[in-house]
């Protein structure tokens, strides 16, 4: 998943956020693979971007918990964080439990 604006003339650069996630279940949980970018352009004019927030990990989280990342301060006085949340869902959209 991806949003944000495409490189500006000249600048190879992406400004936005990219979200990749492979998720498989296990034993109730899901095991993610992930991977997230979370940029900006440079304030002063610049045909740079700025990282606020890089994350590549594999984890196990049970349905319905949460992984959440803080993206640590920049002093800016921004906070930027990222919360994965997987939850098993049946065909009509309604929660479910996983078979352990």
């Amino acid at each position: 998943m991806s949003s944000g604006s495409p490189p500006a003339a000249g600048s190879p650069f992406f400004d936005g956020f990219i979200v990749d996630v492979l998720a498989k279940r296990s034993q109730g949980s899901f095991k993610l693979l992930a991977g997230a970018t979370v940029t900006e352009a440079e304030a002063n004019g610049s045909a740079g971007v700025r990282t606020n927030l890089s994350l590549a990990c594999k984890v196990v989280i049970p349905n319905g918990g949460a992984l959440v990342v803080d993206g640590g301060g920049h002093g800016s006085g921004t906070n930027h964080w990222l919360v994965i949340a997987p939850v098993a869902l049946d065909a009509r959209g309604n929660p479910i439990q996983l078979a352990k």
